[in-house]
């Protein structure tokens, strides 16, 4: 039977009266989550990602709000209810952080704030009715306490992984309340399975990434994991570790971070317009002094030397013995010199110097050239050296610090070879001395500075290259090249000591300790005085009272 219902009026249409009103929205799905936190974001995920706890794939997203209000850190146990919504899971009710009440995590302390101590806790190793012999052999003669830090050093195939795995597994059954984790890079996925089966059963966790996942996973996976012990250690618990391999994350970190930038592989060159610097990939790229972008050009292999520009040249020095001239305008390629090295030489990272519109520079083979930078052309070739011997070792005899230049003279050292100096303009000899030196020359008006290959400085009369006084009170403790401090010489060690002499008769005057890490470059002449840069990154300038 069918009725007939009356068309609404114009007020019950207007306001929706007597029309199919849409069906209520169905309620969001709440699930339970527990996993570990991370807000570091990356790799598709967002600032804070609440990840599966075995496999560390996202699991919810949390509201930074929360981890505001909660005062949360990457690395918690984080345990509470989410929404689907859009695909996703939203966690709306925190329940547990770190397995205790999430107001409490607010006052908790930093890791980095903790005091390091000594382990004073022993842990035993040898558990259980039949434990492994390798777990004995430890607690006999590398034993471990919380607190320590141990590495297995072995060849390959020898049963590293077995050893600490039986680590592992012995602590677990000892030491039932600490948090046993294994961090396992590169490895085969059967290997995985086969720890995680050992394991996991018993409480143990196993992060794992194997050899055919993203490299950048391996990488991070290792950073999960310490920020997870990190939290265990603040909540006052035990936290083992054990790691396979080093030599895998060492990999795993250099590759994700290649590419990430260009690597500067030598000191900038600079004038009054222009600031050049190359990279370890060969590229030559040039900045206005306010440090906009202006060209970029590229060489055959690495950038091994600071650019030097001359006039409207850039002159860039490659890891292969070329030499590149380029227009400062655009990074034109002008002209190349290219020469073959010997079989083994000495990495010259000092290039060259710009005097008279053109170039001094040593080469592999002791010589020393003089290019006019314009056109790249050789105007006078000098030897410095000549190779001898039987073996290429014996043969080396390469200039590899840069020459001293003036408006008469060109003076440079070659390694098991001589102390030269030429007429600068004609490339004849004016005199030449026996020594081996890997460091350099510099020179005032009378002396010529020199430090051989043993540490012993000397100074020779710069007019016919005769001896006027040896100091060798810092033999053997490998001194960068001589400079002039005023009226004296300095000199930089490899422990970053700066040796004061006196000009007049070598004799010792006193040191300036610095922050004991390396030198780094060679100390170069600034104004009166020297500079330098320690391995810490420190500059120093020094110069005479």
């Amino acid at each position: 039977m069918y009725t007939h219902s009356p068309a609404p009026t114009g007020a019950e249409s207007r306001y929706g009266y007597g029309q199919r009103q849409p069906a209520p929205a169905a309620p969001a799905r709440t699930v339970e989550v527990s996993g570990v936190l991370w807000l570091g974001g990356g790799q598709g995920m967002s600032p804070a990602e609440v990840l599966d706890e075995r496999n560390l794939l996202p699991l919810a997203r949390l509201n930074p709000e929360d981890v505001r209000r909660y005062g949360l850190r990457s690395g918690d146990l984080v345990s509470g209810m989410a929404e689907e919504r859009a695909g996703r899971r939203h966690v709306v009710q925190i329940e547990s952080v770190n397995d205790a009440d999430p107001e409490t995590q607010r006052d908790r302390p930093l890791f980095e704030q903790l005091t390091a101590t000594f382990p004073e806790r022993r842990i035993r190793l040898e558990q259980g009715a039949h434990p492994p012999v390798s777990t004995r052999l430890i607690d006999l003669f590398a034993p471990l306490g919380f607190g320590s830090r141990a590495l297995v050093v072995a060849p390959p195939k020898t049963g590293k992984t077995t050893l600490i795995r039986e680590a592992a597994e012995a602590v677990l059954t000892g030491y039932p309340n600490a948090v046993v984790m294994a961090v396992l890079v590169g490895e085969r996925p059967e290997e995985v399975t086969d720890l995680r089966a050992r394991l996991e059963p018993r409480g143990g966790l196993v992060y794992a990434a194997s050899f055919d996942e993203e490299t950048e996973r391996h990488a991070w996976l290792v950073q999960v994991a310490v920020e997870r012990a990190k939290r265990v250690a603040e909540s006052g618990r035990d936290a083992f570790m054990v790691l396979d391999s080093l030599t895998r994350l060492a990999r795993a970190e250099n590759l994700a971070t290649r590419g990430a930038g260009r690597t500067l592989s030598a000191g900038p060159g600079a004038n009054d317009a222009l600031v050049v610097v190359g990279t370890d990939k060969g590229d030559v790229l040039a900045f206005d002094t306010d440090g906009k972008a202006l060209w970029t050009a590229r060489v055959a292999s690495e950038v091994i030397a600071p650019p030097r520009i001359s006039d409207k040249i850039v002159i860039v020095f490659s890891g292969d013995g070329k030499i590149y001239g380029l227009a400062a305008a655009d990074g034109k390629r002008l002209w190349v010199d290219a020469r073959t090295n010997p079989p083994l030489t000495i990495r010259n990272a000092a290039g060259g110097t710009v005097s008279r519109g053109g170039l001094l520079t040593g080469t592999a083979g002791g010589r020393l050239l003089a290019i006019d930078a314009a056109s790249g052309s050789i105007a006078w070739d000098g030897a410095v050296a000549t190779p001898k011997g039987a073996t290429e070792l014996e043969r080396i005899a390469d200039v590899t610090s840069l020459p001293y230049v003036d408006d008469k003279e060109a003076c440079a050292a070659a390694y098991q070879g001589r102390v030269a100096c030429f007429d600068v303009v004609r490339g004849s000899v004016i005199w030449t001395r026996d020594i081996s030196s890997l460091a350099g020359v510099t020179a005032d008006a009378n002396r010529l500075y020199a430090v051989d290959d043993k540490g012993v400085v000397q100074a020779f009369d710069r007019s016919n290259g005769a001896s006027i006084w040896k100091q060798d009170v810092l033999a053997k403790r490998r001194i960068g090249g001589p400079q002039l401090i005023g009226d004296q010489l300095g000199v930089v060690d490899v422990e970053g000591y700066l040796h004061v002499l006196s000009r007049t008769d070598g004799a010792y005057v006193g040191r300036v300790a610095t922050d004991g890490s390396l030198a780094t470059t060679q100390p170069a002449q600034l104004g009166g005085g020297i500079v330098w840069q320690s391995e810490k990154g420190t500059v120093y300038s020094v110069t005479a009272q």
